[in-house]
């Protein structure tokens, strides 16, 4: 089986619609991680709540990065949903 560890978490100050606060929250999907062995780690995969906030502004960041890489997901009320469930075919978003 694969394992996942937590390498870093990063809070974001501003407006969630300020482009200069979205090009920061870029450079924290974009960044390297160097292991002590010298070996570098990417971001793979990061899931983005779309609740309270504009959701349009979360879609287009995933097209841009890649909407297998940046998952816009939208949180439940209830225990036991899934994270996150993809689209069974294309819609407005992408």
């Amino acid at each position: 089986g694969e394992e996942s560890w937590l390498i870093g978490g990063q809070i974001i100050r501003g407006r969630h619609d300020d482009e200069q606060t979205l090009l920061r929250g870029d450079e924290g999907i974009n960044k390297t991680y160097t292991r002590r062995n010298g070996a570098e780690m990417s971001v793979s995969r990061i899931c983005w709540d779309t609740g309270g906030i504009d959701p349009t502004i979360v879609y287009e960041r995933s097209k841009k990065h890649g909407l297998f890489r940046v998952i816009p997901i939208k949180g439940a009320s209830v225990y036991g949903k899934p994270v996150a469930s993809m689209p069974r075919k294309r819609n407005k978003n992408g």
